[in-house]
């Protein structure tokens, strides 16, 4: 793919890479301060890069605008707009959550004593609660399913309602407002802790992508922007501190993370990537919404199975978690996930015409 028509003909295979990096990025920024507790200038170099690691949910992020927005504005005026979509998504989405959501949940009681009942987890609500200490160890990456599952209903009722020209000006408020929220929730005294969690104030992230996937249905050219986001967004990150409660951060961070990533999206779609097509990130990628589910409570446990008995956290605990988590993901595609995505076009098939074919990625 070399250029940027090539996004009309054929699938992205570098998205697969740039999901693998996200995935990678996010237990880097949970595994590390686990495995580096010390005081020394290692353990403080490496949580130092961890900590960047988290923005790893922002490309998430990104790339779900990117495909969500392409799958709904290419189906709308298609029959059974609604269903198609929600039924499509609740295939890939529900059958992994909830398998491991609910035996969690029935094992682990003492997750849900502290104010955060189940029932936050289960409807996708955590993201509206604050910090929890009984669960977050464990079950505290789930905040962000929980935006990106509201701004899968929100958005489609959105992009159904809106003509294309329209949707752009929207999608372009809704991005310069983000900021502004959280400098009000700062100025309202929230704490950086949900700043960084609630929907309102994280849905830049989001639609940074979706204007990538309109932009390209309008044929802008957007490797020039690319480049300079590329740069900006790099500068940006380099001079904040990771650091939820810095207001600067507050403000800037989840603009300046997804404007970096959205500008490695553009230019993976116009010039292509043999790293981000290898097989190996393709494997990652496959297993990535698995991985993210299981990945912080397999690593709590192995990390504390091996502190109780004396093994090396960082050359026994990280590669045991690692291939924990691979392996559960494994197991979580083969008999949950792949089986369900077999039954999509059951009731309600594949949106009859696309613009763009590539966005069957998404599927």
């Amino acid at each position: 793919m070399t250029s940027q028509s090539g996004v009309h003909s054929s699938r992205i295979l570098e998205l697969d890479g740039l999901r693998a990096i996200a995935i990678l990025m996010v237990m880097l920024d949970h595994f590390t301060p686990w495995a580096f507790r010390g005081s020394g200038p290692l353990d403080a170099f490496m949580n130092r890069i961890a900590a960047y690691g988290g923005s790893g949910v922002d490309l998430f992020f990104v790339l779900s605008g990117f495909l969500i927005t392409g799958i709904l504005v290419d189906s709308k005026g298609t029959e059974n707009y609604f269903a198609r979509f929600f039924w499509r998504r609740s295939l890939r989405i529900f059958p992994a959550f909830y398998a491991f959501m609910i035996p969690v949940s029935l094992a682990m009681p003492w997750l849900f004593t502290t104010g955060i009942g189940r029932g936050w987890f289960l409807l996708y609500m955590r993201n509206w609660r604050g910090p929890d200490a009984a669960s977050d160890a464990t079950l505290g990456h789930l905040w962000s399913l929980a935006v990106e599952e509201q701004f899968y209903c929100i958005w489609a009722l959105v992009v159904f309602f809106c003509s294309r020209k329209l949707l752009w000006r929207v999608c372009l408020f809704l991005i310069a407002a983000a900021p502004l929220i959280r400098a009000a929730f700062h100025y309202l005294h929230v704490s950086g802790y949900m700043i960084f969690r609630v929907t309102p104030a994280r849905m830049d992230s989001l639609l940074i992508g979706a204007l990538v996937a309109l932009a390209f249905r309008r044929g802008i050219n957007m490797v020039p922007f690319a480049w300079v986001g590329l740069t900006c967004g790099l500068a940006a990150l380099l001079v904040l501190r990771p650091n939820v409660n810095a207001l600067p951060t507050q403000i800037f961070w989840p603009s300046a993370s997804p404007i970096l990533f959205a500008s490695c999206l553009i230019l993976a779609i116009t010039g292509g990537s043999k790293f981000l097509r290898s097989a190996v990130l393709a494997q990652i990628s496959k297993y990535s919404y698995a991985m993210y589910l299981f990945h912080l409570l397999i690593g709590w446990w192995i990390f504390r199975l091996c502190s109780s008995i004396g093994l090396p956290q960082r050359s026994v605990a990280i590669p045991l978690a690692a291939i924990g988590v691979f392996g559960m993901a494994a197991l979580s595609w083969k008999i949950l996930e792949a089986p369900a995505l077999r039954l999509k076009d059951r009731y309600f098939a594949e949106t009859p015409f696309r613009e763009t074919p590539v966005l069957s990625e998404a599927r």
